[in-house]
């Protein structure tokens, strides 16, 4: 109306509030009100012992005491494994499902991924994989008639082996041979799984030229790569994940 803006240019506002420091009488009816809602984990009560036996404690060189024990169910993997080779030259990922579960003893909080939802109407390019809205929708219906009391706890994408054609002693210095979280990865972990428990899962081919499964996560609010379990595979049958995924495409 001041004419400062031209029409349709884009431009950025902030609400702010101040205290009152100026003695103004304060109205005596307030426009609006502040509530603290507060918003209970959905926790599962589990010895985190009993998890630790028997699973394979993986990225041992990224192992730091002060992060979250977080356990990947083995068939998991291997469904991303398989699903990352058939992608080919193409970045394919999902979104991994599960629970959270509480050590009251320690006390300790941690993650267990027991599925993986594929990214069901995401754009798939050879460097970028875009997750679309139907993608969230599909992803929240599996988890519905999954009827698991799962959660979304993260996702997980894959990078095709970007030096395959390289020498092998070029893999050693090439930036691309190393795991890593794009700008557009961190972009997608900070927006949709910014809690501190949630994680992205990437698949690629690092130095050796060996599909390999790292995982990233929030240390000190920051994306970091860090160690995990691997859950031995457990029995497939009766489970919905194939009902839900048909389901939803």
């Amino acid at each position: 109306e001041q004419g400062k803006l031209r029409e349709g240019e884009p431009f950025q506002y902030r609400v702010c509030a101040f205290a009152n420091m100026n003695g103004v009488e304060e109205c005596a009816s307030p426009d609006f009100s502040v509530e603290e809602i507060a918003q209970p984990l959905p926790l599962e009560e589990s010895s985190l012992c009993s998890y630790v036996n028997g699973s394979e404690l993986l990225e041992k060189d990224w192992l730091n005491e002060r992060d979250m024990p977080v356990f990947i169910r083995r068939e998991v993997l291997d469904e991303v494994a398989a699903a990352t080779k058939k992608a080919g030259d193409l970045e394919t990922g999902g979104v991994l499902v599960g629970n959270l579960h509480r050590d009251h003893r320690i006390p300790e909080i941690f993650v267990e991924v027991t599925a993986q939802i594929p990214a069901w109407h995401a754009e798939a390019e050879k460097t970028k994989l875009t997750f679309t809205a139907e993608t969230w929708d599909a992803a929240r219906a599996a988890i519905e008639l999954r009827k698991q009391n799962e959660m979304m706890l993260g996702w997980w994408h894959s990078h095709p082996d970007f030096c395959k054609a390289c020498p092998a002693e070029r893999r050693t210095s090439c930036a691309l041979s190393r795991p890593f979280f794009s700008s557009e990865d961190r972009a997608l972990q900070r927006t949709v799984f910014g809690r501190a428990f949630t994680i992205g899962l990437l698949a690629s081919y690092p130095r050796t030229g060996v599909l390999t499964h790292t995982l990233f996560g929030w240390r000190y609010g920051m994306i970091a790569a860090r160690s995990f379990y691997a859950r031995p595979t457990t029995s497939n049958a009766n489970n919905p994940l194939e009902v839900a995924n048909h389901g939803t495409t």
